[in-house]
């Protein structure tokens, strides 16, 4: 009897066949496919609709979802602290400085508020991304 190689299938393809698969005839494959899928992606969750039998994919997309060790902490950090200082010297100067031409409060109050708050926001994200990411387990790599 012929049994497909499911560790050469792609993403896509295992799940096309975990959708069609009949799952009471084939519950060894089901399995298999389900194995494979989770050695191709580990922050893919697959779940099974009890009503349906149809797999769900749930991906974790949030940034903040993501593990930081300490060298990661401390480049968001680094990167957030820079930030909030060019923040800080644009607002007290009035100025934006760009590659090919600054932006000034008084020429420009719109523009420069846009740059202004951008850098906040920039700087701001660094630090809820070092401060508030789960931490790396000793399992994960």
């Amino acid at each position: 009897m012929f049994e497909p190689d499911y560790s050469s299938y792609s993403k896509e393809e295992l799940l096309d066949a975990l959708n069609s698969i009949d799952r009471k005839s084939y519950p060894e494959r089901v399995s298999e496919i389900e194995k494979q899928l989770e050695i191709r992606d580990k922050s893919t969750k697959l779940q099974v609709n009890e009503n349906e039998n149809e797999p769900e994919i749930k991906k974790e997309t949030s940034l903040l979802s993501q593990p930081l060790d300490l060298f990661g902490r401390i480049f968001y950090s680094i990167i957030g602290a820079l930030a909030l200082s060019l923040f800080l010297k644009e607002v007290t100067t009035g100025v934006v400085s760009g590659r090919t031409a600054n932006i000034s409060a008084d020429d420009s109050p719109v523009s420069f508020w846009i740059a202004v708050t951008l850098g906040l926001i920039i700087s701001l994200s660094a630090f809820a991304k070092a401060i508030f990411s789960p931490s790396k387990g000793k399992d994960e790599t």
